[in-house]
């Protein structure tokens, strides 16, 4: 018909363009612009990343048509003092909307770096810098699930995901609500490699515990399913690396941030405000 929407992932959208080069478009939306710009990878390790190429070139595509109008969306991008970006706006003619005052989430943070007691509505918590880091993190919590709320746990890396999992698995501070979706996932986890090993596998255990484990190298479609599980309160926790600001929306009520590095680099403030 004379009216229509498209919805493309970059990687769809160009061997869509190359079969029907003909087909034009009024409006553009496009999300996710921090991906143009290689300051902003959001991976632990500084790489490129395909998807980020598919995303520059689609996008220089799409704004070949010198008719086409454009909307491109962040978040938390600041444009002062961002050079190549500035440059790549004002060569297509873009207008800037800065919208990164207004908070889109209304949250409470509290710093527990140093020794305090923290009272809130629901739970009372002690933190002692003297005591092992990974003890007080099981401690807080054990105290959130045991309070029949859900957590996720940022690390700053894969490998610290992992070692989290196997704390909190062993000290089984999870609360799982057993169903025949997660347990679904479970055996399938459980074959997905040779000789039985997924068993063995630290997401296979944390999921069994009612704890996801979310990083760049579990599958995509196990990361999305795992999501959904976290959401519908079969998991009470999920341990991630800045993979959860990538696409990712959550129902969780509480964060808590073991880390300032992302890999081994600092976290920036686009970072932090986007875990």
């Amino acid at each position: 018909s004379n009216r229509n929407i498209f919805l493309y992932t970059p990687e769809r959208y160009l061997p869509f363009n190359d079969k029907y080069p003909e087909k034009k478009f009024d409006f553009i939306f496009v999300d996710e612009v921090y991906k143009i710009d290689n300051s902003f990878i959001i991976d632990e390790k500084e790489q490129e990343n395909e998807r980020d190429i598919a995303y520059r070139i689609a996008l220089t595509v799409m704004l070949a048509d010198n008719n086409v109008n454009c909307l491109l969306a962040g978040p938390y991008i600041k444009t002062h003092n961002n050079g190549s970006f500035n440059n790549f706006l004002k060569y297509y003619g873009f207008r800037i909307v800065d919208y990164n005052d207004l908070e889109i989430v209304n949250k409470r943070i509290i710093d527990i770096t140093g020794k305090c007691n923290i009272i809130t509505d629901n739970f009372d918590f002690k933190y002692d810098q003297k005591r092992n880091k990974k003890v007080e993190i099981y401690t807080l919590v054990k105290s959130i699930v045991d309070n029949y709320e859900n957590t996720i746990v940022y690390c700053k890396s894969q490998f610290g995901t992992q070692k989290m999992a196997k704390v909190l698995v062993d000290k089984r501070a999870g609360r799982v609500n057993m169903n025949e979706r997660l347990e679904a996932l479970i055996q399938h986890l459980e074959h997905i490699f040779k000789e039985g090993k997924g068993k063995d596998w630290i997401v296979t255990k944390a999921l069994k515990m009612g704890i996801g484990v979310h990083h760049g190298c579990v599958p995509k479609y196990v990361q999305q399913e795992i999501i959904d599980l976290f959401n519908n309160n079969s998991l009470s926790v999920l341990i991630a690396t800045t993979t959860i600001t990538e696409g990712v929306n959550t129902s969780s009520k509480n964060i808590i941030i073991t880390s300032s590095k992302k890999g081994s680099k600092d976290l920036k403030k686009f970072d932090a405000l986007n875990i």
